[in-house]
């Protein structure tokens, strides 16, 4: 009993496949690259492909919420700076008029006798 179902593969899908290949061969040409698949760990994710799939969708999610939390923490930062030498300048502003008055006339009014 043979099996006469023989299964072809579409031309488009064997284009696919030949870009893919041919970018992937491109890829391993990169000096950098050919240098991390020559260390121990390259090779071992070059042979578990599932792994190093994993590996980085991990870091690529990862990296989403390490962006989002500086992000606001920068803004946070920036926003208490430019909030503290407001009020610090407003406090000082209101000190310097309440306490310094004759410091205040002497510099306004040259015809003020202290």
């Amino acid at each position: 009993m043979q099996c006469n179902n023989v299964t072809t593969i579409p031309k488009g899908l064997l284009q696919l496949r030949d870009r893919l290949s041919s970018m992937m061969d491109s890829l391993y040409c990169d000096p950098k690259v050919a240098e991390l698949m020559n260390t121990s760990m390259g090779q071992y994710l070059n042979g578990h492909p599932f792994l190093a799939l994993a590996v980085f969708v991990f870091g690529a999610m990862a990296t989403v919420p390490i962006v989002i939390f500086l992000t606001f923490a920068t803004v946070t930062f920036i926003g208490a700076t430019v909030g503290f030498v407001l009020l610090e300048g407003k406090s000082l502003h209101y000190l310097y008029n309440t306490y310094c008055p004759l410091l205040q006339c002497q510099y306004t009014l040259s015809s003020c006798v202290v």
